[in-house]
């Protein structure tokens, strides 16, 4: 999501995360081989089965309409081919026929009708089968890019965080899965430019500072263009970026898996993603619940973490 506006020089945002992820399952899974649904189901169906019931899906009834196209011709042909005897007899007998031209332009006229219809069905067969080749293409790529996000969450147990410990400003720094486990933290990667990420923390220093304390979440704040891991040297931190539920991210690996999850979101929704900024939302057992993009309603996220439904709380415009 593009940036709104500007309110007291802070960028305003829309606050919808939406999922990158990849699609659930879909028709399209049924029709691959190695896809879970496909395995549930009873006998496996050959590819070529499995190409047309795809097409189907694509272009509904498009069989349909050619089978009555054909069958509808064929019969307007054989009524003008019967039409045409009768023809030929009442112009040998001398008899008015002109009843009979009127049902022969009928016949072949619908006939001719019927046949267009079915050629225009028909010539789309080949547009229609590259965009089958394409889903399920693309359906194999979003599997791979599946595949590499739950290995990817089980990498960033290893990743650590300096997080403060005391009210003095002390830090101490620990890995992910360690504060997942032990201290059972969720965690809120924000992940953009600096604009994005500063942004996102002068919102959350809008909530109530205690909705992220008893809601046991970290927010980790990567800024693209710049290494968080090492000193910036410079004029110190914002005071957005002090808040205790503050996390920041230090050591080897950050560069590799943050350049990995935008690759992944790059080319699920393209590059202006990377000035969306993403969010991924990772909950203490150590499962992403949502990678989204745009800036975060964290009230709503703290609340899924935990398992609270916000339906059932008062609303707080903060929130």
């Amino acid at each position: 999501y593009k940036s709104t506006g500007h309110n007291n020089g802070v960028r305003t945002h829309r606050t919808k995360l939406y999922k990158y992820e990849g699609p659930g399952e879909d028709i399209a899974e049924a029709f691959d081989l190695d896809s879970e649904v496909s395995k549930r189901g009873k006998a496996a169906l050959d590819s070529e089965v499995r190409s047309k019931l795809l097409a189907e899906s694509i272009a509904p009834w498009r069989t349909l309409r050619m089978f009555f196209a054909a069958s509808a011709g064929s019969g307007a042909f054989v009524g003008g081919m019967l039409t045409v005897g009768s023809l030929a007899a009442a112009v040998g007998s001398g008899a008015d026929a002109n009843e009979i031209y009127k049902n022969l332009a009928i016949d072949f006229g619908a006939a001719a009708t019927c046949a267009v219809f079915f050629k225009l069905d028909f010539d789309k067969g080949s547009e229609l089968q590259e965009k089958v080749e394409e889903k399920m293409k693309r359906k194999k790529e979003m599997k791979l890019i599946s595949a590499a996000m739950k290995q990817r969450e089980k990498d960033l147990k290893n990743l650590q965080v300096s997080i403060q410990v005391s009210n003095d400003g002390q830090k101490k720094e620990a890995p992910i899965g360690v504060l997942q486990s032990g201290a059972n933290q969720h965690m809120v990667l924000v992940i953009g430019t600096q604009d994005y990420t500063r942004d996102s923390l002068f919102s959350a220093q809008l909530v109530k500072r205690d909705v992220f304390a008893k809601g046991n979440t970290l927010i980790v704040p990567y800024t693209l263009g710049c290494d968080p891991t090492k000193p910036s040297g410079g004029f110190g931190q914002r005071a957005e970026e002090k808040e205790s539920y503050v996390a920041a991210p230090v050591g080897e690996g950050w560069e590799n898996y943050i350049q990995a999850e935008i690759n992944d979101a790059v080319l699920q929704g393209g590059e202006d993603i990377k000035k969306d900024g993403i969010a991924i939302v990772l909950s203490n057992d150590g499962t992403v619940l949502r990678r989204g993009v745009g800036m975060i309603p964290w009230k709503m996220t703290v609340d899924e973490l935990n398992g609270v439904d916000p339906s059932l709380e008062p609303v707080d415009i903060l929130d």
